[in-house]
């Protein structure tokens, strides 16, 4: 199949890591023998940007064609989808002179992109996909115009993917249940497998966005009260506004010498923390997926969770580790010890190959394969 890729948000040469997840389904498909187009506008903050289309080629050998549009202040949503819509159809135009209509668009998040894949697909009679990753729809309220485009999204695509139960639920209930809204699991990078945990100081580590939503300060607090004095320690990786709050505040407990804030890792460096440690542990308030949960147990490390909707009751095995509500102190502070003393009671293997089984590349790409044939079928 001829496949143009439209994300919402893409990876560049300044920021190499954002949305990786869309990436390596790039490369997934890619290697499948689909030839891929990645329509990327590029956001500027510069008013006026005139730098035209750029196209290039990746690592995946999948084409790049690259826009620059211009961000406007947050109290102006719908300035901002008409800059990427213009945008977009600018890339599309330019791909479909040089290689022909595609079979299928599928696009990444909601808004703007799947929004605005509607729009081109409807215009040329092109089947449409969009796949869910925002867990901004979780939240109890939302703008107005964002239920609108995610109603428009929903009811003009051909296929809808979430991915997780918890995130198709969250959608059902903004559009309605009558949509045929399925879920297909982010897939876990083939280089995650599983290792043996190392010797010497027992280790926990998170990952996450230095923000309020990921409970960074709740664990600070749960492990101090749990940990402190013990030849255990927590790493916390990431970046964010919440950096120096969460400096001070481990500063003011004593703990300088058992948790350590490490900053924004590579690929290459998360993989290498993960099999430096014991346990993965994040604390977070809502989650559409939970890829990092994942990662960890890919490589074979129990992990504490909480019910943040990443996990559905049937995601769910109690061999992965612990689950606990989001802000239940006891919880959370019972959980580090259970993990911490019951260790070795634990099948890492197992538990590798739990997560492997439902979140592999090669499980995850045929899945997304099998929606988009079936969607380019409809017009074939």
């Amino acid at each position: 199949m001829k496949i143009f890729i439209l994300p919402s948000w893409y990876k560049s040469d300044k920021h190499p890591e954002n949305c990786i997840f869309i990436y390596e389904q790039v490369q997934g498909l890619n290697r499948l023998g689909h030839q891929i187009i990645v329509l990327s506008p590029q956001l500027t903050l510069f008013p006026f940007c005139n730098r035209g289309i750029e196209m290039a080629t990746d690592d995946s050998s999948s084409i790049m064609y690259r826009h620059y549009w211009t961000l406007w202040p947050a109290k102006f949503p719908r300035h901002n989808i008409r800059g990427f819509e213009k945008c977009a159809f600018s890339l599309f135009e330019s791909a479909i002179f040089q290689h022909g209509m595609p079979d299928v668009i599928y696009a990444h998040f909601s808004s703007p992109a799947g929004f605005v894949a509607s729009r081109i697909g409807r215009k040329y009679n092109i089947p449409v996909v969009v796949e869910e990753h925002f867990s901004g729809l979780m939240k109890p309220h939302l703008p107005k115009y964002r239920k609108m485009l995610m109603k428009e999204t929903v009811e003009n695509c051909n296929s809808f993917i979430c991915v997780s139960s918890g995130l198709r639920k969250a959608v059902e209930e903004l559009v309605g249940a009558r949509h045929n809204i399925k879920v297909v699991s982010n897939m876990i990078n083939p280089c995650f497998q599983y290792c043996p945990p190392p010797n010497g100081t027992f280790t926990f580590l998170s990952i996450g966005s230095l923000i309020p939503r990921k409970g960074f300060e709740f664990l600070i607090r749960c492990f101090t009260e749990v940990f402190k004095g013990k030849n255990v320690q927590l790493k916390i990786a990431g970046s964010g506004p919440l950096k120096t709050e969460l400096e001070a505040l481990i500063k003011t407990f004593g703990m300088q010498n058992q948790i350590f804030l490490i900053g924004q890792l590579s690929r290459e460096e998360t993989l290498a923390q993960y099999k430096q440690s014991h346990c993965f542990v994040l604390a977070s308030k809502a989650e559409t997926f939970g890829l990092v949960y994942r990662e960890a147990m890919a490589v074979g490390r129990p992990i504490i969770s909480t019910r943040h909707g990443g996990f559905s009751d049937e995601d769910w095995h109690n061999d992965y580790g612990q689950l606990v509500d989001y802000g239940d102190v006891k919880a959370l502070k019972d959980s580090l010890l259970n993990i911490y003393e019951h260790y070795r009671e634990f099948d890492l293997k197992e538990i590798s190959n739990l997560c492997l089984s439902t979140c592999s590349e090669n499980i995850v790409i045929k899945q997304i394969e099998k929606t988009l044939k079936e969607a380019s079928s409809i017009l074939g």
